[in-house]
């Protein structure tokens, strides 16, 4: 099976958004938001992206939405797409962020 390459930012963005927002994530997630555990101090730090970069509001991401947004990257092909990308991804994760309530890490 072959993933189809983001030919755009716009194409990768809106990917992503889709992604995002196409229910992966349960009404109970979203309102509930990060629960905080013992084992939280012992967890490893925020997933990286394809440049080492750590992934923005990662915290409150599933599994799925995590992979989704790596596989974005891995397809885009230049650091300013990238960039781009990864700009909306932030204003997707504010938003979030604020509907739930929880202040995300830098």
């Amino acid at each position: 099976m072959s993933v189809p390459t983001p030919t755009t930012p716009k194409v990768a963005i809106v990917a992503l958004t889709l992604a995002l927002l196409s229910g992966a994530v349960s009404a109970e997630e979203k309102l509930a938001g990060p629960v905080a555990s013992p084992a939280a101090a012992t967890q490893p730090a925020r997933p990286l992206d394809r440049d080492g970069k750590p992934i923005y509001g990662a915290e409150i991401m599933t599994e799925q939405e995590l992979g989704g947004y790596r596989s974005l990257m891995h397809f885009t092909k230049t650091l300013a797409e990238r960039d781009a990308l990864r700009a909306e991804h932030r204003k997707s994760m504010e938003k979030r962020a604020a509907e739930r309530g929880v202040k995300l890490a830098e």
